[in-house]
């Protein structure tokens, strides 16, 4: 199984299917768009969420927002971690790779939190 920034192009998302890495701005792209076959399926999965302090976050989303660690990967180049609101198909990931540090934490605007009782959260 490999999660988001295993490979800087692809790999496979947490439910086995392939997990491509898109351009922050589609019109920057040099290349043309293609036309996608009707019957694809088409799922956002992860979403990098740029942050000054990792472990803080993993407290707050983990323990304040009741997310799911999927992981928490620590070695000498990087630091990324996985969580996932429960009964989602979308994760968030945090860490240090490049893609992230290109981000200015707080940067991310326009995500939304769907719940169905907003008083119970």
């Amino acid at each position: 199984m490999r999660f988001f920034g295993e490979s800087p192009s692809q790999g496979r998302s947490r439910h086995g299917k392939l997990a491509l890495a898109l351009p922050l701005d589609p019109l920057s792209s040099r290349t043309p768009p293609s036309k996608a076959p009707p019957a694809m399926d088409r799922t956002l999965e992860v979403v990098a969420l740029p942050v000054s302090d990792i472990d803080r976050a993993i407290g707050f989303y983990r323990d304040k927002v009741g997310f799911n660690l999927d992981h928490n990967t620590v070695n000498e180049h990087m630091h990324v971690v996985q969580l996932t609101p429960p009964g989602s198909g979308c994760s968030i990931v945090i860490g240090d790779l490049p893609s992230q540090n290109e981000m200015a934490p707080g940067s991310m605007r326009g995500l939304q939190l769907v719940v169905s009782d907003a008083r119970a959260a």
